[in-house]
């Protein structure tokens, strides 16, 4: 008879870990000290803010914070055909580890536009943040024609990045 898949969350691994057998971790080092440190640092305590414009902030502010704040699969619309937009667009879901594309950073007391980490300029923007019936849509324009924009939605007690609701215009 084959054995009941177990899933542990890293919450429950801090508290003293999970019941049963969780995939290689003996109860030993599920509460070990140094097991315990590195979980608490993958993941805050609690949500960065009640209220979203504050929570933006924290979220484009820091990497860890946006790793652990993104749902695990994100919903990206994307062109059928980038070389003929007219083809229209599809829904691609993205794995979280595989999802690259939130440029909008918080530094300094201002949202910047980041293409690559690494780039010496950021170029300074004005999201737009606008309420819908599950969340936050936040977007913004720069360069003349060129956009970013993202769905977050609440999920418990926080906020999560959830998608990308519309291609760049290139």
């Amino acid at each position: 008879m084959p054995k009941p898949l177990l899933i542990c969350l890293t919450s429950a691994v801090i508290v003293g870990g999970c019941t049963g057998q969780p995939s290689g971790n003996t109860p030993a080092q599920a509460t070990h000290p140094t097991t315990m440190m590195r979980a608490a640092q993958a993941s805050p305590a609690k949500c960065p803010a009640a209220q979203f414009p504050a929570f933006l902030q924290a979220f484009a502010g820091d990497p860890k914070i946006q790793r652990y704040y993104t749902a695990p699969v994100l919903d990206v619309v994307d062109w059928v055909n980038a070389d003929e937009p007219q083809m229209g667009t599809r829904v691609v879901h993205v794995p979280r580890d595989e999802y690259h594309e939130f440029k909008l950073r918080y530094h300094a007391g201002q949202f910047q536009h980041v293409e690559d980490p690494a780039s010496p300029e950021p170029i300074a923007v004005q999201p737009r943040v606008t309420p819908g019936p599950n969340g936050y849509r936040v977007e913004y324009i720069f360069n003349m024609s060129e956009g970013n924009s993202w769905t977050f939605a609440r999920r418990g007690d926080c906020w999560q990045l959830t998608g990308e609701p519309d291609p760049s215009l290139l």
